[in-house]
């Protein structure tokens, strides 16, 4: 018998292409997103939507950019657990808890 053109469309139907997973994110309380095999948020606004997704809020709802290279901060999308979340764009990689900073917000895979 001939096969109708329907069987394929609702091969199709049963079986559509994958979507893009959604982004998911962590808080590295230590180390380098890297050790744990994640990314670093590399924006401010990412940094904005990765800490708002995981229930974060900065004391003045604005994430301050900092350029700092002294070695006090850490390295991309931070938390101080004073209720701070900073975005250093720091050129010496610092750990996600230097001088006592709450961790680093990561992209997970």
């Amino acid at each position: 018998g001939v096969q109708s053109s329907d069987a394929c469309d609702f091969g199709a139907r049963l079986n559509p292409p994958s979507a893009t997973p959604p982004k998911t994110y962590a808080l590295v309380p230590s180390g380098f997103c890297e050790d744990k095999g994640y990314t670093k948020i590399a924006t401010k606004e990412e940094c904005l939507e990765v800490a708002t997704s995981l229930g974060y809020k900065d004391n003045d709802g604005l994430i301050a950019v900092v350029n700092d290279n002294t070695k006090s901060r850490p390295t991309g999308c931070t938390w101080h657990t004073a209720g701070n979340v900073e975005f250093f764009t720091t050129l010496i990689p610092m750990s996600c808890d230097t001088w006592g900073w709450g961790g680093c917000f990561c992209r997970v895979g």
